[in-house]
């Protein structure tokens, strides 16, 4: 326990994401400000016990809490969301509130990959007609593939109707329509696909990894369970290199970040110092007061949980896009000390901060604030514009959109080629006319909360 001091904050945040504040009885938040009279008396006290829910928490937890408006600006009657951006850091760009599941069934919350297991990229047409690209199925969907156009002709929260076509000077074309049903809560899938290939003497191990899911103990826990096997299944193949694509991942766990970092490193690092959190002050003072650090302390697994699958690199190839964000930065940038991180692709996000889920079920909302930056073993942050690629690869989805996995597909033939020394030849990168991208990746996050540990990188 001694060497892992963050548990003992994880059950402080978990008592105060719980909903603490709302059985006081004050009506003000600091300066007297009250519920304006008039209207629908409901509906107000409502809303001035949510936001005054929403300010209590945010002045808690809120990594840049220095930075909100003294209560003499704030109203507390005003619509929940506007009054959640006003409390907001000019600076914060991923923060943010949504309705609480757990209070209501709305099915706005929810992005399509959530319900329908599909990612995609959103087009203008030249003759101004907003249409998509298939980019990632989390199921085989019959008559469609990765690279597929389509409109959207339906969606009633329970099944998605898909107008499938094809884009031709700058005009779509229906062809046929899909549909796809909703399951009942999210679709979770963390690895979509693993491969080794063998290309002359390489054995050249490929992970196709897209969310950043813990779940169960740290003895069961069916996603580690599953990474476990993967290297175990890469080591007996005697992989010579490693490929781990995120360019869809936008985040999830620290835990699991950590897990899947180990498999990685050689024995001598395993149960190491990985890195670091830093907080505000109020919740700098609470770690201090349980572990004698402002900072949490963040380790590798221990060799005996990984079982002898660690592969023990000296070099990993990353691919990464302008969709990978937080956990799949932080994967990158607590592993940098130790290995070489080659990152393929184009621009990350820039997210070097992380939070948890503050919700009661008695509030109509949740709130999702940034509550942490997270740092490497030598106090490395990544940079807010994002990790720059060391091999350059464009991401504009244009051309034909292979599989995943398929050696043609343009991000992982450029890598193939690289650790090959150019055994394979490129995917072609002709470009499509007609069509002006304008949403790369169009649900704008997942909705993965800490079950586990309320620690979390967040989309």
């Amino acid at each position: 326990m001694s060497r892992h001091p963050a548990y003992l904050l994880l059950l402080l945040v978990a008592f105060l994401a719980s909903g603490c504040y709302k059985d006081a009885p004050e009506r003000n938040i600091n300066n007297g400000t009250t519920v304006e009279p008039g209207g629908d008396a409901d509906k107000n006290e409502k809303t001035f016990k949510q936001n005054r829910w929403t300010f209590k928490n945010m002045k808690s937890d809120y990594l840049w809490e220095e930075h909100m408006p003294d209560t003499s600006v704030l109203t507390l009657s005003e619509y929940p969301k506007n009054f959640f951006e006003k409390l907001i850091y000019e600076g914060d760009r991923f923060s943010w509130i949504e309705v609480n599941p757990d209070y209501s069934d709305d099915y706005a919350t929810h992005s399509p990959y959530d319900r329908y297991g599909i990612d995609y990229a959103a087009y203008l047409t030249d003759e101004g007609d907003e249409i998509y690209r298939l980019l990632l199925m989390r199921n085989r969907i019959p008559d469609m593939k990765r690279g597929d156009w389509f409109k959207i002709a339906g969606d009633d929260g329970q099944s998605l109707t898909l107008t499938v076509g094809s884009l031709d000077n700058g005009a779509f074309h229906p062809s046929r329509q899909v549909s796809l049903q909703a399951q009942s809560g999210q679709y979770t899938e963390a690895v979509s696909l693993d491969s080794v290939y063998d290309i002359d003497d390489r054995k050249i191990a490929y992970l196709f990894y897209n969310e950043f899911i813990d779940g169960g103990s740290i003895i069961d826990n069916p996603y580690r369970s599953e990474l476990k096997a993967i290297f175990t299944y890469f080591r007996t193949q005697r992989a010579t290199d490693l490929i781990i694509d995120l360019r869809y991942n936008s985040g999830g766990h620290v835990s699991i970040c950590q897990y899947l970092a180990s498999l990685m490193l050689k024995d001598e690092y395993l149960g190491e110092i990985s890195g670091y959190h830093s907080f505000n002050k109020t919740q700098a003072a609470l770690q201090y007061k349980q572990t004698g650090s402002e900072e949490s302390v963040l380790f590798f697994a221990e060799r005996g949980l990984l079982g002898g699958s660690n592969l023990g690199l000296d070099r990993v190839y990353f691919i990464i896009t302008g969709r990978s964000a937080s956990a799949s930065e932080s994967l990158i940038n607590s592993l940098s000390p130790f290995l070489d991180a080659v990152k393929v692709g184009s621009q990350s996000v820039g997210k070097g901060v992380g939070s948890w889920s503050i919700q009661d079920r008695t509030y109509e909302w949740k709130i999702q604030p940034i509550t942490f930056r997270y740092y490497n073993r030598d106090h490395v942050t990544v940079p807010d514009n994002g990790l720059t690629p060391d091999i350059p690869v464009s991401d504009d989805h244009d051309g034909e959109l292979y599989e995943i996995g398929d050696i043609r597909e343009r991000f992982l033939s450029v890598t193939l080629n690289h650790i090959t020394g150019g055994a394979l030849r490129s995917a072609p990168a002709d470009r499509m006319t007609g069509a002006t991208l304008i949403d790369g990746f169009a649900p704008p996050r997942r909705n993965i909360e800490g079950y586990i540990d309320n620690l979390h990188y967040s989309q």
